[in-house]
């Protein structure tokens, strides 16, 4: 059971990234010159969700920021994808609300990944959310179990979350 807090940065041209980290309170490991990392956040009781500061970083730095929270002993899951700081996907799961109650925005590429790496023999028990918008193949997605669909979601960007590149200092 654990309580994971990031962020994944992507394909931000690395000198404006050390800038938008720096105006983010993001500190980065000495000497580092790359265009994606992790960020790790460490929990807060008063503040368990995506960090605050996905959207601002994506505009700031003019790139991908796909923000994450996963409690899995609660069986709670958030994602927030965002492309120059605008929010174009976002996915909730919540086991004790009948599953995936939130899922905005256009389907991502590294969806799949996420979704390989859930409970394979277990779909989410809401294939029907009761309105007639024709997602309902999208309700049937299997349900996260652990926090191995957000290691898929960093090693699909070439990323290992478990050796984040920075750190939010809120």
């Amino acid at each position: 059971m654990a309580t994971w807090l990031g962020a994944i940065v992507v394909g931000a041209d690395p000198r404006r990234l050390v800038a938008a980290a720096s105006a983010c309170n993001v500190e980065l490991e000495p000497g580092f010159r790359g265009d994606r990392l992790v960020i790790e956040i460490k929990p807060k009781l008063r503040d368990l969700g995506p960090p605050a500061i996905a959207e601002r970083l994506s505009r700031e730095a003019g790139c991908t920021v796909i923000a994450f929270a996963a409690q899995t002993s609660a069986d709670v899951y958030q994602v927030l994808h965002f492309e120059g700081g605008a929010l174009v996907r976002e996915l909730a799961y919540l086991g004790d609300d009948g599953g995936w109650v939130t899922q905005s925005g256009v389907r991502q590429p590294w969806e799949d990944a996420f979704d390989a790496a859930c409970h394979p023999d277990e779909e989410d028990g809401n294939d029907d959310d009761g309105d007639d918008d024709g997602d309902d193949q999208l309700d049937a997605r299997p349900r996260p179990s652990s926090t191995l669909p957000l290691v898929a979601l960093c090693n699909f960007y070439g990323l290992d979350g478990f050796a984040p590149q920075a750190r939010w200092n809120r």
